[in-house]
């Protein structure tokens, strides 16, 4: 898996949190091979309980409900390492907001430090699952109505902990997606005329 696609999304943190740099890159992982790596150097200054949290989105993992029709729901998976323990979390966008996985089933799947790969999936993911992450706003609409979405993923972050420079390193592997759509009905009346002028030629060989 490398970067090919993938681009940085948005990020956001608690507050009395100091983000000095966040980077998608191609690395090797002892565990995986060649990954896809998150990471980000950040600063706690409070011993309060503080989160950051960072997303990257694949320009290739699109889909459009008002052009191929209602998405019902979606799975994702993968394989995750991290040099801290962290959240994975399942990313979406939609016109220009974000959105993040909240909503039972688990918001956040923990990828403890330095213990190998950790395999992540979800069997069915809808739009209730989700709300808008910190700066966006709104619902996401997976109807017919709906405008373009894109997939992805990202990493959450918590210490009670102060600290300066630490570098989270997220690495990925294997992450699909896959979705489960009903065909907008100009689809559907193609796919059934096809269905309807097989069962047509199946009737006339027989007769």
């Amino acid at each position: 898996m490398s970067t090919t696609n993938w681009t940085l999304g948005a990020s956001a943190n608690s507050g009395n949190v100091i983000v000095d740099t966040v980077v998608v890159s191609d690395v090797t992982d002892p565990d995986m091979g060649t990954a896809l790596q998150l990471s980000a150097q950040v600063d706690f200054s409070s011993t309060n309980n503080k989160w950051f949290a960072t997303s990257v989105f694949n320009d290739s993992y699109t889909y459009d409900p008002s052009v191929s029709g209602e998405l019902t729901s979606f799975s994702f998976s993968g394989d995750f390492t991290a040099n801290y323990g962290t959240a994975l979390r399942v990313f979406l966008e939609q016109g220009g907001e974000t959105f993040w996985l909240t909503v039972t089933p688990p918001e956040g799947v923990a990828v403890v430090a330095n213990s190998g790969v950790t395999s992540v999936s979800y069997a069915v993911l809808d739009a209730d699952n989700f709300t808008a992450f910190i700066g966006s706003s709104g619902s996401l609409d997976f109807s017919e109505t709906g405008s373009e979405i894109t997939f992805g993923y990202g990493l959450r972050y918590g210490s009670g902990a102060a600290f300066n420079n630490r570098v989270l390193e997220f690495n990925a592997d294997n992450v699909k997606f896959g979705l489960s759509t009903i065909p907008e009905p100009a689809q559907a009346g193609v796919v059934l005329g096809a269905i309807g002028l097989l069962i047509v030629a199946l009737r006339r060989r027989r007769s």
